[in-house]
């Protein structure tokens, strides 16, 4: 199969075939549209000589290791989400600017999304592999409201449920756009006063969203309890237990297991299991029990198959997850074939670095 995307100079290889005129800054064409390329080195300084660092061509599925059937699922979800993001910060903008909030917009963008994770890649698979689109404010709703969804698609909710839910993920963080960006962007650990200028983005969502047409109050409540826990240690107003919203409880679930994951200013991301085992030992009085044991005995499993680096620097693949210590799993060594328990006393020491 024959895919047309959008690479560097560098990443060209023989037998791609250029998918579109080039043309320099003067007007003239380098290279025709069908151009197949031979003589890299000299086509490669040409192109950099005239400024040009990235290219379209069209390549042949499974020309090497690198451009597999998952190579272009991931490329296409990033593509997607790159395409969603930009129509997310529209809507945020437009909403701040006081605009209607146009509920079948945002529920267009959702749907897209979740079509977009219908590849042999599982969402959380797909999400792992785009890890460096770190948007603070879009890219976390975008990744809360579809982790959301699969936790209430776990939970057996209805569609018209999981429709609820997931717009209310993607609105959780609306409130942010009236937070200062300086405060939001900080690379520093945040101060006492700039904590609680975040924690006001709660309050500031729910404010933007409660008169507006067409979205319930199961939704706005969750906007407002998103960042509420059940030992009553959470905010804008301290609920406990069952004063929270369910929808609120896996939204929570998804904030935390999203941020832990993905990079921010102020420190660098956790591994999947890295966050699971955070999420054991430091959020089971904080987060619904329920809930979070049915999201960490699923999430486990999503990952079952992935390649990972482990901290010796060897490549491995998960091939089971053990019930009882779900993030230590047996791997299977590249190249060897041998399986690693890294739950057993001996391998204490080894653990996953880095997902590939």
């Amino acid at each position: 199969m024959k895919r047309e995307l959008v690479i560097g100079i560098d990443k060209l290889k023989m037998g791609m075939i250029l998918a579109q005129d080039i043309i320099n800054k003067n007007g003239i064409c380098l290279l025709s549209e069908g151009f197949e390329f031979n003589e890299m080195e000299k086509i490669k300084n040409m192109l950099f000589s005239h400024n040009i660092h990235n290219l379209k061509v069209i390549i042949e599925e499974g020309i090497d290791d690198i451009y597999t059937k998952e190579y272009f699922e991931v490329y296409d979800f990033r593509k997607d989400m790159n395409n969603l993001l930009d129509g997310l910060k529209k809507d945020f903008y437009c909403i701040e600017a006081g605009q209607e909030i146009k509920k079948d917009d945002f529920e267009k963008t959702i749907e897209n999304a979740i079509n977009s994770c219908n590849g042999n890649l599982n969402l959380f698979k797909l999400i792992n592999k785009i890890k460096d689109m770190d948007d603070y404010i879009y890219m976390h709703s975008m990744t809360v409201a579809l982790i959301s969804y699969q936790i209430g698609k776990w939970m057996n909710l209805s569609e018209d449920e999981l429709k609820e839910l997931t717009l209310a993920a993607i609105l959780s963080d609306l409130g942010k756009v009236k937070v200062s960006k300086d405060i939001i962007g900080k690379s520093q650990t945040l101060t006492k006063e700039e904590y609680e200028e975040i924690k006001k983005h709660c309050i500031l969502g729910y404010n933007m969203v409660k008169d507006a047409c067409g979205i319930n109050n199961k939704i706005k409540r969750a906007v407002l309890e998103h960042h509420e826990k059940i030992d009553g240690s959470g905010y804008p107003r301290g609920k406990k237990g069952e004063e929270i919203s369910v929808y609120a409880k896996i939204i929570a679930i998804a904030d935390v297991y999203s941020a832990l994951t993905s990079k921010r200013p102020y420190r660098d991301r956790n591994t999947p299991f890295e966050s699971i085992k955070i999420l054991e030992e430091q959020f089971l009085s904080k987060l619904d029990t329920k809930i979070l044991y049915l999201f960490l005995k699923k999430i486990a499993g999503e990952y079952l198959g992935s390649k990972v680096i482990l901290n010796n620097g060897i490549n491995a693949k998960i091939i089971f997850i053990p019930s009882q210590n779900i993030c230590r799993p047996l791997v299977e060594i590249e190249n060897t074939g041998e399986i690693v328990d890294l739950s057993s006393n001996q391998n204490s020491k080894l653990y996953i670095k880095e997902f590939i």
